[in-house]
């Protein structure tokens, strides 16, 4: 009789393992989707603003140099922000990867090109609460 009981107590916690698991995946995916909706993407070249344009909309950007050579071209689409070419000889921004979430950036240091995703809303807050 013992062993009956052990075995519908196993039975029991895999069922409650499951559960939990199921609902943490969508705690995680309900977070995810309310911190890319309303997003905003911002390409800076030399510290002065090119675009701003939401995460949402699917674009492609090509950022130039003086000459009008195509240094950095930075593709916007899924909800995410890359970084596809750039005439660096690093090519550090490009191995950065997609970025989707609120204070995450990809840098070009060589052609002081970045690219930030912050949310579309201003915090109400003037000043920094002491």
């Amino acid at each position: 009789m013992k062993t009956s009981k052990a075995v519908i107590l196993k039975k029991m916690d895999i069922l409650l393992i499951a559960l939990l698991c199921l609902l943490a995946f969508i705690f995680v995916a309900f977070i995810h989707r309310t911190q890319a909706a309303g997003a905003l993407v911002t390409i800076q070249h030399q510290g002065k603003t090119l675009h701003t344009v939401p995460l949402d909309k699917a674009a492609v950007f090509d950022i130039k140099d003086a000459q009008g050579m195509v240094i950095n071209r930075v593709e916007i689409s899924h909800g995410t922000a890359k970084m596809v070419h750039a005439e660096c000889p690093d090519k550090h921004c490009i191995s950065q990867g997609q970025i989707s979430q609120n204070h995450q950036m990809i840098v070009c240091l060589p052609h002081r090109v970045m690219v930030t995703v912050s949310a579309s809303e201003q915090p109400n807050v003037d000043v920094v609460a002491r």
